[in-house]
């Protein structure tokens, strides 16, 4: 399963078009485990992006996701909640002057964007913080109180 995250990436991103259009073109970038997610800009969530990816893929794997795809279940774990509308509330991204764009491989995330005129502004560490990815794994228990 590891060797599934050997590509992913993540960058800070920044774009001159609109929000809805972004996502639109996010989504037409994405298939079945392929696909580019944005959330908004914070250091909690840049911390929980590679815990929330593995458990999202471990979900799929063992047939426990609450979601239909891998991309909507890592936004569920990225935000701690089990409710789509939360989710987005909470991680979504919120401007296009500055985002996360989190991708399964570059080549996705180039396409996502050359598609959308985005810029990378930093590229984004993808790291497992253990106090983050315990929270991470916890998210359907604690977000359930």
């Amino acid at each position: 399963m590891f060797e599934k995250v050997d590509n992913v990436v993540a960058a800070l991103c920044s774009s001159e078009g609109g929000l809805e259009t972004m996502i639109e073109k996010s989504k037409r970038c994405s298939q079945g485990k392929s696909f580019v997610l944005l959330a908004d800009y914070n250091e909690k969530l840049v911390r929980r992006l590679a815990p929330a990816y593995l458990n999202a893929l471990l979900r799929h794997d063992d047939s426990s996701m609450r979601s239909s795809s891998i991309q909507i279940e890592m936004l569920l774990l990225l935000a701690g909640t089990m409710k789509i509308n939360d989710a987005i509330r909470i991680a979504g991204a919120k401007k296009a002057e500055r985002f996360i764009a989190f991708a399964t491989d570059r080549g996705i995330l180039s396409k996502f964007l050359k598609m959308t005129r985005s810029k990378i502004k930093k590229p984004l560490p993808l790291e497992l913080y253990p106090d983050e990815a315990e929270e991470v794994a916890m998210s359907e228990i604690l977000s359930e109180k």
